[in-house]
């Protein structure tokens, strides 16, 4: 299966129209434009991979085995190509003062959702700078696909279960970056910090501010903050970063450089399992993960899981 984010419009302002069938073709279809492209010109190979990727989509051997997502303001589908993509040229200027030709494919709908009835790392697909910033990406985040099967209430892909692939990054990987910062949050105020914002904004290189109120020094496993200390903390998800900013003081990440002020997925994961609270909350946030994904994990080894009770209750997968 491929997987793609989807963009119809500038900030998805036009998916209402082409999703409900108001556009040249008549029926549910997106559409991309990139100027003066042209399929002939896709299938010749002029254009770069966003093009192809939409064209190579539309082809009758691809449409089963691909699935898009498009997420609007509030509200998001999962869409299927349906046809070949057909192209429309408009009399219309753009921003940049150069005429599109429109590059559309009928599609199905296979799933329409308001956002907060989804997975927050689904509804928030597009804060990831790569896939925010393009037309026609495709996803690779296990999260953003284990998020795409719960809503099509399909098993997760066979790879995705096997032990060896429910790591401490696998299961954080299905929190959205907002998620992320706010479970590093917690755990720090769980450890007797005071943390101001749950996000740095646009501070850059910088998310959490904390500051030790108590009278002892914390340690969590290698990070360490002195009695009235304050830190500042770097969080990323699957970025792989090269180098940690010299202006902050510790980075915590799904992946992490090599550094003694760095602190992996496997650090963060211990950290939750040392506080019930912030445990509790991580279960909760993560409960659309199938049970048996779930299991792999001392997380829902925990009382009041609904996973484990489920577990208790004898179900089997």
């Amino acid at each position: 299966m491929e997987y793609f984010n989807l963009k119809i419009g500038s900030s998805n302002k036009l998916a209402d129209d082409w999703l409900a069938g108001n556009n040249p073709l008549g029926k549910p279809a997106a559409v991309i434009f990139f100027g003066m492209c042209t399929i002939h010109d896709i299938k010749e190979g002029r254009t770069h991979e966003q093009p192809r990727d939409f064209y190579m989509s539309s082809l009758s051997e691809n449409r089963e085995k691909t699935l898009i997502t498009v997420i609007e303001r509030g509200k998001g589908w999962i869409i299927k190509p349906a046809g070949n993509i057909e192209e429309h040229e408009p009399k219309q200027i753009n921003s940049e003062n150069e005429r599109n030709i429109w590059k559309m494919m009928p599609v199905n709908i296979a799933a329409a959702f308001f956002l907060k009835d989804v997975p927050h790392v689904l509804a928030g697909i597009n804060s990831n700078a790569y896939l925010g910033r393009g037309t026609y990406r495709p996803i690779k985040y296990w999260g953003n696909i284990k998020a795409i099967h719960h809503v099509l209430g399909i098993p997760n892909p066979t790879e995705h279960m096997l032990v060896g692939n429910c790591t401490p990054k696998q299961l954080l990987e299905c929190l959205s970056s907002l998620e992320l910062e706010t479970l590093i949050a917690k755990i720090l105020e769980a450890a007797g910090c005071f943390v101001s914002a749950y996000r740095g904004g646009f501070i850059p290189d910088i998310d959490l501010f904390a500051r030790n109120l108590g009278l002892d020094k914390i340690v969590l496993d290698g990070l360490e903050i002195s009695p009235n200390e304050r830190i500042s903390v770097q969080i990323k998800g699957l970025n792989k970063v090269k180098r940690i900013p010299d202006s902050v003081d510790y980075f915590i990440g799904l992946e992490t450089p090599l550094s003694p002020k760095s602190f992996n997925a496997a650090w963060i994961y211990n950290q939750v399992l040392r506080f019930p609270a912030v445990a509790a909350w991580l279960r909760q946030s993560l409960s659309w993960l199938p049970i048996e994904f779930g299991r792999q994990y001392k997380l829902w080894q925990h009382q009041n899981s609904p996973t484990q009770a489920a577990l208790d209750r004898g179900y089997t997968p």
